[in-house]
């Protein structure tokens, strides 16, 4: 969840669960009633009148990024598809377009989470690892950063 660009409330990108595209948009002005506006890009059942804003994979994280000095990256955004992350970047947080280079490099993980960090300029991503102790499969946590979003060491 983030506040809106004017601060007059607060907008999420969220994740369902079950048939359909599972990435959808709310808004709310006050953080407890939402609404879903009908956005018109996917269609669900032979309608756009829904809240689904992409079929890039299920939402991991949205950043905003005004700082980005290119107008159609002001928002930044990462998802899990088919055991791949993909990466994308919008103009309004709304309509994105996906990066030339996806699938992007951050392991064959299922859960990730992008975030910025201004005091150094880059983007860390927190992904979950699996590794093994004693033999035994555990759960672990990598972690990677990157200046620019494409190129994840």
């Amino acid at each position: 969840m983030l506040p809106t660009e004017d601060h007059s409330g607060y907008r999420i990108w969220y994740r369902t669960y079950g048939p359909g595209p599972p990435s959808c948009y709310a808004t709310s002005t006050d953080g407890i009633h939402w609404t879903k506006p009908a956005l018109g890009i996917i269609s669900y059942n032979g309608s756009t009148a829904n809240n689904m804003y992409t079929t890039l994979g299920t939402v991991g994280s949205v950043v905003h990024t005004p700082f980005n000095t290119n107008p159609n990256r002001r928002y930044t955004f990462l998802a899990h598809a088919a055991g791949r992350f993909m990466g994308a970047w919008s103009g309004d947080g709304v309509h994105w377009s996906g990066l030339p280079n996806n699938p992007l490099n951050l392991g064959d993980s299922d859960v990730a989470h992008v975030a910025w960090d201004p005091l150094r300029g880059r983007y860390l991503a927190y992904v979950k690892l699996h590794g093994y102790l004693y033999g035994l499969q555990r759960r672990a946590v990598g972690f990677s950063t990157t200046t620019d979003f494409i190129s994840w060491p």
